[in-house]
């Protein structure tokens, strides 16, 4: 069973992978429009006296705001688009939910001290010891009644 998990784990990465690759391509293909069709203006700011390494940091903060501000809604629209999709597969018997986040520990079930890096996360010491809700007694309830 865990080679199975193991497997999904793999190709889910492979995707976001795949997918931060053709993120990149399009902010580069969008960073290289921008500045190909601007090239006369910005020839005339350079022979108006303007450094070259202030036209670099016009031309840097430009792209960044379009990718800003193409990131918000496109991250949106994303989020959007996956509950749509999720719920055409939903029926009686499955439901699929989306969970976001942003760094391993914080969709972990237990509490976890933070240290510098990024999968340093480890066990405080008050919940070192797992538990689980047969052992407590208590069982949590269903988030899908």
């Amino acid at each position: 069973m865990t080679d199975a998990f193991s497997l999904y784990n793999t190709l889910v990465i492979l995707m976001g992978l795949i997918g931060a690759l053709m993120a990149g391509a399009l902010l580069y293909t969008t960073a290289s429009a921008n500045i190909t069709e601007r090239y006369v203006e910005l020839g005339s700011l350079r022979a108006a006296g303007m450094g070259a390494g202030m036209l670099s940091r016009l031309a840097a903060v430009e792209n960044l705001l379009v990718a800003v501000g193409g990131l918000v809604p496109g991250v949106f629209a994303g989020w959007l688009l996956a509950r749509y999709f999720m719920a055409a597969y939903e029926n009686d018997q499955m439901r699929l939910s989306l969970q976001l986040a942003l760094h391993p520990s914080l969709s972990s079930p237990r509490p976890c001290c933070w240290s510098p890096g990024w999968r340093s996360c480890r066990p405080c010491a008050a919940s070192a010891a797992p538990t689980s809700p047969a052992s407590s007694g208590s069982v949590p309830p269903d988030p899908h009644p």
